[in-house]
């Protein structure tokens, strides 16, 4: 049966005795002309006839029946003038109207309850209207401007949009395919928006999506919207209210919408915007819940212009369980936009021929590249098996085979890996590059297992390897577990390496990268104990190879590259800055000697990293004149490449770090401009390579950092915003992989912000919700990790305040 009013129609499931005749008919009068058949279709025989007879009769009789005379032009109402209806809906009339009370004269639309037949439904959802409104603040989302009660009616003044619906704004403009899909993922992001802030729209459809005449999208009708932190009443079987033909199978089921109904809803919006047509639904509610579970036709059988990545990404959304479709709008919105980039979309199967030609088709100059080294490692083992067969010395063909089989190799493991890292959205390709080449690796290890120089090649490809899948300190998938074991499998080499070759320069170097790789990633998500260790025997290396090689430029590096590991995982401030200043000498001298980018980089790198250990020590002017340092060599480097995510996320570090000594001396204005610069730095590099988790999960912590200076200059809703944005990146990184200890304290204090935000507004709820996250994330944190003594701080705070707050009520389950 049916049960609701007002547009909207609610399901419920048969032998509910709970509908009646009034409610019946409320409803089908009030649903979309489109929908009224499938509305009646779905009532009992013994209502069906009736309420059919009462609904003609009450289009016949026009606005007889209706008790609320509408306001004519020039008419008032509080402070503006009415200039006709140009909308109505369930809850009332929409009105154009100007104010010009003499304050100010403006062009707005005014929402007034409807008559008194539907006054009590209509008038609690116009005030969660007015409610929901006045918490959305976003340039897609219809704002609101005022509201109150003149003359006995509630009414609510918003934005004026001349516009038309976003499916007809396509059609009449004849908009290209690209053009469709960023405009489409406009109100992705606008979704999302309204899911962060805990709004579900849940009547997302053309005449509730506008584009204006200067094609601005904006979302509007946030009359049947709900609250995610309230829970809703309901009773057995019945469902909130919803728009029939575009409602999710689980709402139509009956069961409580969440923000997977949403994107449902998008899905079919984006269905229509590509087909240009909406998807067909069968008519009536029992044919329509079965068809809802039948598999969807794509788009692309519709329209033949639409490629395969497009019928995916509509296909997921449209999933007819929930958690087999997008987990969010944002992350449908960075869907399209890896579509639009020409990157492999997540709605398709992973397949390496899907990703290679994704790749290709986005790089075909460096795919060219890469097609003659294939070509070429492929050439050089055949030439060889020709050779093999014709040679009568085999020994000599398989040494030769086995040398270009290695040559080729290192070129992709030392020239093609750095050059791959400059270009965006590569992190995968990378990883499965590496993983490719390792294969080979292997395979020839097999026949010259004693060979040092294949041990070398083999432990500089783990750890290329295990810093793509995720070890820490640059661009990776996030899969720390794995990273681990391809280090310790290095590990096991290295072992054997020095016992064969312990004392040659090639040899030394290799086991010493290994050894800083495994002193940060533990740092990061192991032991600082052992850390320290790997750190420890890296410098050993490092300076036993300076002695061999006293006047080698690559030895000096290696020392500054050991000297800087040993500072990072140091406890001690004072040691660090002692350390990262060692460093510091020796690539200045270096780079004056024989200028050179890496160096460059890495000499900026110590700046920056001593400008963190002055801010652990709280020597705040003296870190901000480092990060300063370090930003203004980054900032050549990046004009020098200015795509590379590389070079965007070096600057972003710097600028962060200044903001950090900038905000420590209280200068909140600055640090929120270079908290800013840097937050829009890191979303660029999480935006061309999602798959880049290191760079989303810097990207969370400046919105962190970001969000505490705006709220020390009072910017309430900025900081919410900021606040909330940083810890649904974080949870989403938590879902993808490790995060590290530094991570999983900023996503605590992320709930402690918002809660302590949530109690300064009064809002008890809210704050309890987030205290409740709180809790659980710090339940998750490793208390032994290697904190500063300033993060200890935080921690011990946060530890107190879950307990005070315990006692005041707060506790889980509570409010």
């Amino acid at each position: 049966m049916i049960l609701g009013c007002a547009n909207r129609v609610s399901y419920i499931h048969p032998g509910d005795d709970g509908v009646t005749l009034r409610e019946a008919f409320c409803i089908v009068l009030e649903a979309e002309e489109s929908s009224r058949l499938a509305v009646l279709g779905s009532l009992p025989e013994a209502l069906r006839a009736e309420v059919a007879s009462l609904v003609e009769a009450h289009v016949r009789a026009g606005r007889f029946l209706n008790p609320a005379d509408p306001l004519g032009p020039g008419s008032r109402l509080g402070p503006y003038r009415m200039e006709g209806i140009i909308g109505e809906g369930g809850m009332g009339l929409v009105y154009r109207a100007v104010r010009d009370d003499g304050e100010f004269q403006r062009e707005v639309a005014i929402k007034v309850v409807g008559g008194r037949f539907f006054a009590p439904e209509a008038e609690r959802r116009f005030i969660e209207e007015r409610r929901i409104l006045a918490r959305l603040d976003h340039p897609n989302i219809v704002r609101m401007i005022d509201g109150g009660i003149a003359g006995g009616q509630r009414y609510l003044v918003m934005e004026l949009i001349d516009g038309s619906p976003i499916t007809d704004y396509c059609a009449r403009h004849s908009l290209s395919l690209r053009e469709r899909v960023r405009l489409f993922q406009t109100v992705c992001l606008a979704a999302s928006y309204s899911h962060q802030h805990l709004v579900l729209h849940r009547d997302i459809k053309p005449k509730n999506v506008l584009v204006s005449t200067a094609g601005q999208v904006k979302i509007l009708d946030f009359g049947i919207a709900r609250m995610l932190d309230e829970e809703t009443a309901t009773r057995t079987g019945t469902l909130a209210a919803m728009s029939i033909t575009h409602a999710s199978p689980e709402q139509l089921r009956g069961e409580r919408p969440t923000p997977a109904s949403d994107i449902y809803a998008l899905g079919l919006l984006i269905y229509e915007i590509l087909a240009g047509q909406p998807l067909r639904l069968e008519m009536g509610m029992g044919k329509l819940l079965a068809s809802l579970d039948q598999p969807v036709e794509p788009p692309g059988k519709m329209n033949r212009g639409i490629p395969a990545d497009l019928d995916a990404i509509v296909l997921k959304a449209l999933a007819p369980e929930p958690r087999n479709r997008y987990t969010s709008a944002g992350e449908m919105a960075s869907d399209l936009q890896r579509f639009l980039d020409g990157r492999p979309v997540e709605a398709r199967p992973p397949t390496r021929w899907y990703y290679a030609a994704r790749f290709w088709a986005r790089n075909k100059a460096f795919g060219t590249i890469l097609a003659v080294l294939c070509l070429a490692v492929a050439a050089g083992f055949v030439a060889a098996v020709v050779e093999g067969q014709r040679a009568t010395e085999q020994a000599a063909i398989a040494q030769r085979r086995f040398d270009v089989s290695r040559r080729m190799i290192r070129t992709v493991i030392h020239d093609l890996q750095p050059r791959l890292s400059e270009i965006n959205g590569t992190v995968e390709v990378r990883s499965l590059l590496v993983a490719g080449t390792l294969q080979y690796l292997e395979a020839l290890s097999k026949d010259a297992a004693d060979s040092p120089g294949l041990m070398r090649d083999l432990i500089d490809g783990y750890v290329q390897l295990a810093a793509v899948t995720g070890a820490g300190g640059e661009a990776s998938l996030g899969n720390t577990g794995k990273s681990g074991e391809i280090l310790a499998r290095a590990g096991v080499l290295a072992e054997s390496l020095l016992r064969a070759d312990g004392k040659s320069p090639d040899s030394l170097r290799a086991v010493n990268a290994l050894f800083r790789a495994r002193a940060y990633r533990e740092a990061q998500f192991g032991s600082s104990e052992k850390a320290q260790a790997y750190a420890r025997q890296s410098l050993a290396l490092a300076e036993r190879l300076s002695a061999l090689l006293p006047d080698d430029e690559r030895s000096r590096d290696t020392v500054a590259l050991a000297t800087a590991a040993l500072a990072d995982v140091a406890t001690s401030a004072l040691e660090r800055i002692e350390l990262y200043g060692r460093a510091v000498e020796i690539w200045n001298a270096q780079e004056q000697r024989h200028p050179d980018p890496q160096r460059r980089r890495n000499l900026a790198l110590m700046h920056r990293d001593r400008s963190s250990a002055f801010m652990n020590g709280r020597k705040f002017p003296q870190a901000l004149e480092a990060a300063r340092m370090a930003e203004q060599i980054d900032r050549e480097l990046l004009a020098a490449h200015p795509q590379s995510p590389a070079a965007r996320l070096d600057l972003a570090f710097d600028l962060g770090a200044m903001a950090d000594a900038q905000r420590a001396q209280s200068d909140f204005a600055r640090a929120e401009q270079s908290y800013r610069e840097s937050t829009e730095l890191r979303e660029k590099v999480t935006q061309a390579d999602p798959k880049d988790f290191r760079a989303a999960d810097r990207f969370a912590h400046s919105l962190f950092r970001l969000a505490g200076t705006e709220e020390q200059l009072k910017k309430w809703n900025a900081a919410r915003r900021d606040y909330e944005r940083s810890a649904t990146v974080y949870s989403g990184l938590a879902d993808r992989g490790s995060l590290t200890s530094y991570s999983r304290l900023t996503l605590v204090m992320d709930y402690s912000s918002l809660a302590r935000l949530d109690r300064l507004k009064g809002a008890a709820a809210g704050a309890c919700a987030h205290l409740r996250s709180m809790k659980a994330a710090l339940a998750q944190l490793d208390s032994h990790a290697a904190f500063s003594p300033i993060q200890r701080e935080d921690l011990a705070r946060m530890q107190n305040e879950t307990s005070a707050f315990s006692k005041d009520g707060c506790a889980a389950g509570g409010r």
